[in-house]
């Protein structure tokens, strides 16, 4: 007869016992003592997450200023804009496929339909709502969208890295509408980088031949 194995009231406050496991609590194992522990071990370990997606994205963005900042350091910041925008639009264009794949967006057939994809991006790829509810007016087939927040600029701003640097939203727009086959017809109208206190961008939706 095996030594009995009790459930360590240890892990009954810090892990949730699986139901499967609920009717031996704090009973015991009659097995080898050392299998049952590693059994109850692995059981009642339960690996946890990050309670938001938020916390991850602001983890990714942390790192890619870091990242930024090094290509600076190591290549100057002509060849760090190059590279960062060249990455920006392959990740936001693989986003927007990918979205596009799991069905949680659909093909825009209108400037409007287009705001809402990138408002899905922004959504999956930022944190803290940014740019989501922020003002869009729409005029014909263009739409104006203005933003007062920029987790880049913040970030840089703190830095003194501001000079020099060339905005990555646009590698973004360009990646997105590509991926949806549309011509990549934007402009930045107001910026916060230029210290205009904003950012103001018309977006033109017209399909590629």
């Amino acid at each position: 007869m095996g030594k009995e194995v009790t459930i360590d009231s240890h892990y009954d406050r810090f892990y949730p016992i699986p139901i499967e496991l609920r009717g031996f609590a704090p009973g015991f194992f009659r097995e080898n003592s050392t299998l049952a522990s590693r059994r109850l071990e692995a059981c009642l370990m339960v690996i946890q997450e990050f309670k938001s997606n938020d916390t991850v994205n602001k983890l990714w963005w942390l790192h890619d200023s870091f990242w930024h900042a090094a290509l600076i350091k190591e290549l100057g910041p002509d060849r760090a804009n190059q590279l960062n925008l060249e990455v920006s639009e392959k990740i936001f264009r693989m986003l927007t496929i990918t979205l596009l794949r799991e069905k949680i967006i659909q093909w825009p057939c209108s400037i409007q339909e287009l705001m809402f994809v990138f408002k899905t991006v922004w959504k999956n790829a930022f944190f803290d709502e940014l740019y989501v509810n922020d003002p869009i007016t729409y005029e014909g087939d263009a739409a104006i969208w203005t933003g007062t927040r920029c987790h880049a600029y913040d970030s840089l701003n703190k830095a003194n890295m501001l000079e020099g640097y060339e905005c990555g939203c646009q590698a973004l727009r360009n990646g997105v509408m590509k991926a949806l086959r549309l011509k990549p017809i934007h402009e930045i109208r107001e910026n916060l980088i230029n210290g205009d206190g904003r950012c103001v961008i018309k977006v033109t939706f017209s399909p590629s031949q």
